[in-house]
C-alpha cells in the first residue's frame, strides 16, 4: 500500500511482548529458548518444557556427533578395499565402512569414534 506523498509503507513489524522484529521464526525462537523455567511451565507446562529440553539435547548431540563422524570420511576414502575388489567404488560406496579391509587397523577408528559418540551423550546426560 501507499502513503499519501508516493512512498511505499512497510509491512507492520510484528510484536513479542516489547520485542519487534522482521524475522518472527528467528526471534520467536530466541524468546523461547531464552525463556526462564518457571515462566515456560506457567505459560505452556511441563510437557512442552520436557520437548523443548529434549529437542535441545538431540540437537547438541547431533552436532557433537557429527563431527565426530565426519572425522571418519578421510578413513573410509583411501581405505582401499577396491584395489582387491577390481576397481574404486561408485558413488557414496567410497565414503562407507565398506571401503575399508577386512582386518584392516583403520578400523578401530570406527570403536573410537563410537566410544566418543557415547561419551558426548553421557556428557550432555550429566549436565
Amino acid at each position: 500500500p501507499r502513503l499519501s506523498g508516493g512512498k511505499a509503507s512497510s509491512p507492520p513489524t510484528p510484536k513479542f511482548g516489547s520485542l519487534r522484529c522482521r524475522c518472527c521464526v528467528a526471534e520467536l525462537m530466541r524468546v523461547v529458548l531464552s525463556m526462564e523455567d518457571s515462566h515456560m511451565v506457567e505459560c505452556a507446562g511441563y510437557d512442552t518444557l520436557v520437548a523443548l529440553r529434549f529437542c535441545a539435547l538431540c540437537g547438541r548431540f547431533c552436532a557433537l556427533s557429527g563431527a565426530w563422524c565426519l572425522a571418519l570420511v578421510p578413513l573410509y576414502s583411501c581405505g582401499a578395499n577396491w584395489w582387491i575388489e577390481g576397481g574404486p567404488p561408485q558413488g557414496l560406496s567410497r565414503y562407507s565402512l565398506s571401503n575399508l579391509r577386512t582386518g584392516s587397523h583403520l578400523m578401530w577408528a570406527v570403536v573410537v569414534v563410537a566410544y566418543l559418540c557415547t561419551m558426548t551423550l553421557c556428557g550432555l546426560l550429566w549436565k
